[in-house]
């Protein structure tokens, strides 16, 4: 599905909820109550994410970013140089989109209306390698001019960025989520209850113990290595049974499918079972 530029962003410092029983992990909302990623920390240390479905999903799937629809792979010449064409009205005058202090810079990428809302950005050559900024949001390809978007950052730029700049862009995790799977971007986190419609808000656990969906090569042992599963879209597998996703190298093992946590129970294949995530 198309991305949602429905949801909810914010880049505010975030405090503790204080109050007992404010917040309840089943809740699911067909518009954002809280901001993507708002974190709620529950006193066994057990952490949830607050999230946007793409799909409707089950109670204990493994979910990811959809990163086809909010990524661009980086290539020279994205950027164009600060110029007094683009000057925007609410900055200093001489302070031109992609100059230092703006929040502002025009691209070649092509863009829907705030599609990259809530994303990250690398600069990954020339002027301002190695800075990384967060998107607030980006008009339409064409809106400034043929071909051109303009994208605006929460935070001024500190390195001007030139016209062979090239930056690397992946969406908010928390946003669009559908199950993990092999072409997926992040992980999010599992989702704690069922979400029965496209495009509704709720919570993702990441941390703690958990009900998780496990495939075929199921968890055997408590304690053992819970990775994403590369059969089941939304699953977990134990790494252990699943030698095709560890790899010999010179400098130790490598594991083809992201690490998710630790089993706390055991159970039967394609049957939940507990995991100890430790996806944050």
């Amino acid at each position: 599905m198309a991305i949602s530029t429905s949801s909810y962003f914010s880049n505010s410092l975030v405090g503790v909820p204080q109050v007992a029983g404010e917040i309840s992990i089943y809740d699911v909302n067909s518009a954002p109550k809280y901001a993507l990623g708002t974190k709620f920390e529950r006193q066994d240390g057990a952490i949830f994410r607050y999230g946007h479905f793409s799909a409707a999903t089950s109670a204990g799937t493994l979910m990811a970013s959809t990163y086809d629809q909010v990524s661009d792979g980086y290539s020279t010449g994205q950027i164009v140089a600060p110029s007094s064409t683009y000057q925007m009205p609410n900055e200093t005058p001489g302070v031109y989109p992609g100059a230092i202090g703006s929040r502002y810079f025009v691209t070649y990428i092509t863009a829907t209306l705030n599609q990259y809302a809530g994303a990250y950005m690398a600069v990954v050559n020339s002027s301002g390698m190695g800075i990384g900024y967060r998107i607030r949001g980006c008009t339409s390809t064409g809106v400034v001019a043929t071909a051109l978007s303009r994208f605006e950052l929460y935070e001024p730029i500190v390195t001007a960025l030139s016209a062979t700049s090239a930056v690397l862009i992946v969406g908010n995790k928390y946003n669009d989520m559908k199950g993990a799977g092999i072409g997926t971007a992040n992980l999010a986190g599992v989702a704690v209850t069922n979400v029965n419609t496209a495009a509704y808000f709720g919570w993702v656990q990441t941390r703690g113990i958990c009900s998780t969906l496990q495939g075929p090569n199921h968890g055997t042992t408590i304690g053992s290595m819970a990775s994403m599963s590369s059969g089941g879209i939304g699953t977990v597998q134990n790494i252990a049974l699943f030698a095709a996703g560890i790899t010999a190298t010179s400098t130790g093992i490598a594991i083809s499918t992201p690490f998710v946590g630790y089993f706390a129970g055991i159970s039967s294949a394609n049957l939940p079972t507990l995991v100890d995530l430790q996806i944050e």
